[in-house]
C-alpha cells in the first residue's frame, strides 16, 4: 500500500512539473516559429533583389505599432508593397498579401520604423542611401514575455542566420 501511496506522490510531482514547463515550451516554439518566417522573408526580399535591375532594391519594412512587417519594392522613387509568401489576409484591400502581422503577445524590439534594404547584389544597405552598404551586422529581436529570439543578417553577404 505504501509504494502505491509513494508512486501516485512521484507522479503527481512530475506531473505539477510538466504543467509549469508547458507554458515555457509553447512560448518558444510560438517565437521560434516567427523568427523562422521572419528569416524567410528577408531571404525573399534578398533573392528578389539579387534577381533585380541595378535600380531595383527590395527591403522589408518593419512597424513596431502594427506589430507587422511588409515586403516593399523600390521603383526608382517611393517603395512599393508587393506579396509575401505564404500570407493570406490582405489587411489593406489592395489585393496584396504584403504583410506578416505577428501574433498575440510577440512583439518586434527596437526601433518603432526601420527597414533592411538589400541591393541587387543582395548586400544589405543603408535605409535612403542604397548604395552605402551597413557597416555593422544588423540585429532583429522577437519578445513573448521574458523570453526573446534575435537573428542576425550579416553585413556585406546578407546571410541571415540565428545565433
Amino acid at each position: 500500500m505504501i509504494e502505491i501511496i509513494a508512486v501516485l506522490v512521484l507522479i503527481g510531482i512530475m506531473g505539477a512539473v510538466v504543467v509549469n514547463n508547458a507554458d515555457d515550451f509553447i512560448t518558444t516554439n510560438d517565437l521560434v516559429a516567427e523568427i523562422e518566417i521572419l528569416k524567410s522573408n528577408i531571404r525573399y526580399a534578398q533573392t528578389k533583389s539579387m534577381n533585380s535591375s541595378d535600380t531595383e532594391v527590395w527591403q522589408i519594412y518593419i512597424d513596431n505599432a502594427k506589430k507587422s512587417y511588409t515586403l516593399q519594392q523600390y521603383n526608382g522613387a517611393t517603395f512599393e508593397d508587393r506579396s509575401l509568401p505564404g500570407e493570406n489576409e490582405d489587411y489593406d484591400g489592395d489585393g496584396l498579401y504584403e504583410t506578416h502581422k505577428l501574433p498575440d503577445g510577440i512583439t518586434l524590439k527596437g526601433k518603432a520604423k526601420a527597414a533592411i534594404v538589400f541591393n541587387n547584389w543582395g548586400i544589405p544597405v543603408e535605409e535612403g542611401n542604397h548604395g552605402t552598404a551597413h557597416t555593422a551586422d544588423l540585429d532583429v529581436e522577437l519578445k513573448k514575455g521574458s523570453q526573446s529570439m534575435s537573428l542576425t543578417v550579416t553585413r556585406n553577404t546578407g546571410f541571415t542566420y540565428i545565433p
